[in-house]
């Protein structure tokens, strides 16, 4: 087991400067947040661009990691996967899947997610929501 953390507690601070103090304090491994940069969003880090992900982008990503010898033990995007919102649900859905695609070229890391809820409906209305 490799001791690490999520990236997410320090959304001022670019990846870099994550990856230095990590690997100086000891960490060897980071789970890296991967949310939108939408602005002043609460609760949000965006450490990987995983909307736009391209070979520069694994390329800053993989090398900050290298050059501190940290592993990536996963890319993070915990949203509401069932926000009651149909176009807000179907752009966290499209995180989602713009985290796998990026988690596959960064080496087939987990993608951590949540699945969230409605809270307009019961738990098994939402966990019906979710199956489907």
């Amino acid at each position: 087991m490799k001791l690490g953390f999520l990236t997410a507690c320090m959304p001022e601070r670019e990846l870099g400067s994550i990856a230095s103090w990590a690997a100086g304090a000891g960490y060897e491994t980071l789970e890296l947040a991967a949310w939108p940069a939408l602005g002043d969003r609460p609760f949000t880090a965006s450490h990987v661009a995983a909307d736009r992900f391209d070979p520069a982008e694994a390329e800053r990503v993989m090398g900050a990691l290298e050059r501190n010898g940290l592993g990536l033990s996963a890319l993070a995007y915990y949203d509401n996967c069932l926000h009651p919102d149909r176009a807000e649900r179907d752009a966290v859905h499209a995180h989602v899947r713009a985290c796998i695609d990026a988690a596959a070229e960064l080496g087939s890391v987990p993608v951590g997610t949540f699945i969230g809820r409605d809270p307009g409906r019961s738990v098994a209305e939402n966990l019906k929501e979710a199956e489907r």
